[in-house]
């Protein structure tokens, strides 16, 4: 069977700019087959100059009938960090439904076994001891009395009310926003993420397209960076390179002009710190809703302080890892952010085995198979029942 045949008989697992990818079987076996298009030159060179588990290397690679197709296999990961974000997002929502029924639901009535039983302690001042359903029924004849009577509030106990509300700095401390991963589980993602990205830098490359999509979920449940079509070596300038603009650093975004002058003048180049960038951009992704993410690069582009808003999820997030993101990872300038190996020092990592880390023995406080499995199997029920575009367009009858 020729590779184009394959590729057209595969499931659809995901596309970008250097190409698709589709779920290929072959001799009994899965694998991820990709397809690019338009004699677009591999960046897969780079990726086997990289010793190491922590990049995704290619298992062959070649031309089909087009020569403008060009098509290469890969080992089948469970799916991508976004996957895996998906699925614990669906997983969270699953906890707290489950959680919700069991508090306010139909099994959480008096005298079932989910019922915790009160252990409230009778107020000291209380004067009467009737049971609870005695003073209800005597409630009517009471209030009857008061009218009769006219007897003043200071004439008779209140009613018990609910307690008065809370002030609101504590309502704003109730109903905080919480990160979206716990930060155990960010804080060992993020360690291999730096220990992937330091073997691509210790080669002289540097990578230009982090996210969450090319960081997939390995079958030993532990990261590994994919899609190399935008690597290049460290000593070229990023400036105005292509990848994803959302997570490219403000350097990308400077004119061409000023890129030829800076060449013209000899200037050196060192374009690992653009990397940093989006190392930062993948690590916030993980923690905070997008429109947070979205304000704090917006801030950090223009070299602005960005002060978390009271209640939110990034005002939840501890000191020091404010400290990683915020200074030393989405820094404006270049210079000012860390080196792999300045972050690996940082204050945030502190207890880390980095050793265990880079041997990928350090164990992960989450399951990233499972989580990924659930998020790319949600994303494939939802793009199955997603209509057709041509379903979608309503067609009038002649």
């Amino acid at each position: 069977m020729g590779a184009a045949r394959l590729f057209d008989e595969g499931t659809p697992l995901g596309s970008g700019g250097e190409g698709e990818v589709r779920r290929v079987e072959l001799l009994g076996h899965h694998y991820a087959l990709k397809r690019e298009l338009g004699g677009l030159v591999s960046n897969e060179a780079y990726a086997d100059a990289i010793s190491g588990p922590w990049v995704q290397k290619c298992i062959t690679c070649g031309f089909g009938m087009n020569p403008e197709a060009r098509y290469t296999l890969y080992e089948l990961a469970p799916g991508s960090l976004t996957d895996a974000l998906k699925g614990h997002a669906l997983a969270a929502a699953a906890a707290a439904a489950d959680k919700e029924v069991g508090v306010s639901g139909p099994q959480a009535v008096a005298g079932s076994p989910s019922a915790k039983p009160s252990h409230r302690a009778a107020s000291p001042n209380a004067k009467s001891k009737v049971p609870q359903a005695a003073q209800a029924k005597a409630a009517p004849l009471k209030r009857l009395f008061n009218a009769v009577f006219r007897r003043g509030k200071k004439d008779f106990e209140a009613p018990p009310s609910s307690p008065p509300p809370p002030p609101p700095q504590q309502q704003q401390e109730q109903q905080a926003a919480t990160p979206y991963l716990p930060i155990p589980a960010a804080k060992a993602l993020a360690a291999e993420l730096i220990i992937a990205v330091g073997t691509v830098h210790a080669a002289g490359i540097v990578h230009r397209d982090i996210k969450p999509d090319n960081l997939l979920v390995a079958a030993d449940g532990h990261l590994r960076l994919c899609d190399f079509g935008c690597a290049a070596p460290a000593s070229e300038p990023a400036l105005g390179e292509s990848g994803t603009q959302f997570f490219m650093a403000p350097e990308h975004f400077i004119r061409s002009c000023i890129l030829d002058i800076a060449v013209q003048l000899g200037f050196q180049f060192d374009s690992r710190p653009g990397d940093v960038w989006a190392m930062g951009v993948t690590l916030a992704a993980m923690l905070l809703p997008l429109p947070e993410v979205t304000a704090a690069l917006a801030a950090a582009r223009a070299g602005k302080k960005w002060a978390p808003a009271p209640g939110s999820a990034a005002a939840a997030l501890p000191a020091e890892l404010r400290d990683l993101l915020f200074r030393g990872m989405l820094a404006r300038r270049p210079r000012q952010r860390l080196t792999v190996a300045q972050l690996k020092g940082h204050a945030f990592f502190a207890g880390v085995d980095w050793a265990a880390v880079e041997a990928r023995a350090a164990p992960l406080p989450i399951d990233l198979v499972a989580l990924a499995r659930r998020g790319r199997e949600a994303a494939a029920a939802a793009a199955a029942a997603a209509p057709s575009p041509a379903a979608a367009v309503p067609v009038a009858c002649a």
